[in-house]
């Protein structure tokens, strides 16, 4: 019987039809078996699905039980993962690319950083999942470990008597939740939380301040009841403690693996019968007002710093405990006017430090100085010039933000991926102004040098950050009365506004965008060759859009809570594009994703127990 009952019925479809005769003749009987399906599927992996884009995975995951078991395996994840040449998200260091604990993430990271990437350069940017977290307790202030993985949060009580530390692990098969804490005593402000080696384990390291009065005072007014947000005048000075404390990543994994069901016998006694993961690392008393609290790696050791009263930075080696205190000279032209440290961020592969400040010229203008410092050799207060500068003039400082890409240091265990060996993430300088209301945004591009090959090194390439490539992207006036406050990132930055008027410590939002940096570079800038990649997408890359500043629609109850209850913390984690908010005196945690991820289905391990899909009796790859 013909394929076809009748071509001249069908004109167009003649020709096509003739091909399919030729290529498939028994493409209609019922009893053929799919051809493809008589190919091992070592041959699909390794040879058909290299000429797959990612979309066309997606799609052939759609098409039967064989193809969606198929489509899961990591070995197909990795080889897009190693071509991708957009912004990925952080690995951390324990994270091991050749488990089978990590294969389902594998998946996760490419989508993320694929759908985050489209959503962001649209001119629509939307929240693709709004979750919370609920709790017994409330957040006083919280950050995201590069990656998003975990989330660290400073907690009190309902009472208000104690406080904690509670670290979140995030992204778990099972739901975020809450895995280890620690007191702290009173209340604990300033975050911030890095992945960092520290004496040869592999970990989390945290800092944060906390405040008492001074000579260990009683006035019957907890210290944890004034805000850190504003300057006060308390009844006794303050007394400022600097706390660091190392998070064991080897126990957090057996804490948190996706093997163990959450309300099994061992998930209890793993919880119940293993050590807290918290060492005390250094402890710091000041009598002076701590700020501006950073984390970094310094020749492959933990250091953490601070600001002191904004006239010096101190710089913390916890291992040897040295303190590198530095003041920095005032401008020649401007000697004896005051001079304020407004914000500073250590570059480790340069030995160096930048260094944001201030001087009052006058009240309707501050002259800036972005500056940059050799890195001090001595311990002990010394006082330093910087060996370059750049100014900007005509702005009003509200404050100054340094955005942290934060890269954790790889491991063994872990690829060279394509965009570590390229070019560093610029720094972006966000300075919020006044009359008027604004944001400022300069970046300052990596440079490069080429050193050719010797006896003993081959050729290389050293990226480094100079003045000399400072550039303004944007600058974003907001009519009164509001005010804008930003929650900085390299590329992708969450600007929130808020009323003038509204001096409350949860102050209520007004409005929620998106920022993406327009990378505009100057016109000499050097620009290396670029790498050839195998796209892994199809359709090609979005266009950085014109209004890089973009409204973000909440939901009607979540913009309702966050307007009238305020924002007691927020937390963003750019690399994975993850937004944790936390509503006034709520307890609870709301956590909006703007990448798209699909968690794991428990139907693959069952389709994958009840047999193999590419084995039939007719075929002749079958063992």
């Amino acid at each position: 019987m013909p394929a076809v009952k009748s071509a001249l019925c069908y004109p167009h479809f003649a020709f096509f039809a003739s091909a399919l005769d030729k290529c498939f003749p028994h493409r209609f009987v019922k009893r053929a078996p799919c051809s493809i399906f008589k190919l091992p599927p070592d041959v699909l992996i390794d040879v058909i699905f290299l000429y797959l884009y990612v979309e066309d995975i997606l799609a052939l995951r759609r098409v039967s039980k064989a193809f969606f078991v198929l489509t899961h395996e990591p070995v197909i994840w990795k080889r897009f993962l190693l071509n991708m040449d957009i912004p990925l998200p952080h690995l951390r260091p324990s994270f091991k690319y050749t488990s089978d604990a990590t294969d389902y993430e594998v998946e996760q990271i490419v989508t993320r950083a694929l759908s985050l990437d489209d959503n962001w350069r649209s001119s629509r940017t939307r929240i693709r999942a709004n979750k919370y977290i609920p709790l017994q307790h409330q957040v006083l202030d919280m950050v995201l470990l590069p990656g998003g993985k975990f989330l660290v949060a400073s907690m009190k009580d309902a009472a208000g008597f104690r406080c904690y530390l509670t670290l979140f692990a995030m992204d778990h098969p099972n739901g975020h939740r809450a895995i280890a804490r620690v007191p702290t005593i009173s209340k604990a402000y300033f975050l911030q939380a890095k992945y960092v080696e520290w004496k040869g384990r592999k970990g989390i390291m945290i800092v944060y301040c906390r405040r008492r009065f001074q000579n260990y005072s009683r006035t019957g007014v907890d210290p944890s009841d004034y805000s850190h947000r504003t300057e006060i005048d308390p009844p006794i000075p303050f007394a400022y403690e600097v706390k660091c404390l190392h998070v064991d990543l080897e126990r957090l994994e057996y804490l948190v693996d996706p093997h163990v069901p959450p309300v099994s016998s061992e998930f209890y006694q793993r919880r119940f019968t293993e050590a807290p993961p918290f060492t005390e690392v250094e402890f710091i008393e000041s009598d002076y007002n701590v700020t501006n609290l950073t984390l970094f790696e310094f020749n492959r050791n933990p250091f953490f710093g601070f600001l002191q009263e904004e006239e010096k930075v101190v710089l913390v080696n916890p291992l040897t405990r040295e303190m590198f205190i530095m003041s920095c000279v005032d401008h020649p032209d401007y000697p004896g006017y005051e001079h304020r440290i407004r914000a500073f961020r250590v570059l480790p592969g340069q030995k160096e430090i930048l260094i944001v400040r201030t001087v009052t010229i006058s009240a309707t203008a501050d002259l800036v100085l972005l500056e940059i410092y050799a890195a001090p050799q001595h311990h002990g207060l010394w006082r330093y010039q910087c060996t370059d500068r750049y100014t900007i003039t005509g702005k009003v400082i509200a404050s100054v933000h340094i955005s942290d890409y934060g890269v954790p240091s790889t491991t063994g265990d872990q690829p060279t991926l394509q965009l570590s060996t390229g070019p560093p993430p610029p720094i972006s300088l966000y300075f919020r102004t006044l009359n008027p209301n604004a944001i400022l945004h300069h970046s300052i591009l990596p440079s490069y040098l080429d050193y050719p090959k010797t006896l003993s090194r081959p050729a290389r390439r050293v990226w480094f950050y100079d003045l000399a490539q400072v550039t303004l992207q944007t600058n974003h006036h907001v009519s009164p009365p509001y005010n804008l406050h930003i929650l900085p990132g390299a590329y992708r930055a969450v600007v929130y506004s808020i009323r003038e008027e509204d001096r409350k410590d949860t102050p209520g939002l007004v409005a929620l965008r998106r920022y993406l940096n327009p990378e505009f570079t100057p016109k000499d800038y050097p620009r290396p060759s670029p790498v050839t990649l195998n796209s892994v997408l199809r359709k090609p890359r979005y266009t950085i859009p014109a209004a890089v500043y973009s409204s973000i629609e909440l939901s009607v109850n979540a913009r309702e809570q966050l307007a009238k209850n305020g924002i007691s913390a927020i937390a963003w984690d750019e690399s994975i594009g993850r937004l944790c908010i936390v509503p006034g005196n709520e307890q609870k945690i709301r956590v909006l994703d703007f990448s798209s991820v699909v968690q794991p289905d428990e139907r693959l391990s069952r389709w994958v127990k009840a047999g193999t899909y590419f084995q039939r009796k007719d075929d002749p790859f079958k063992p």
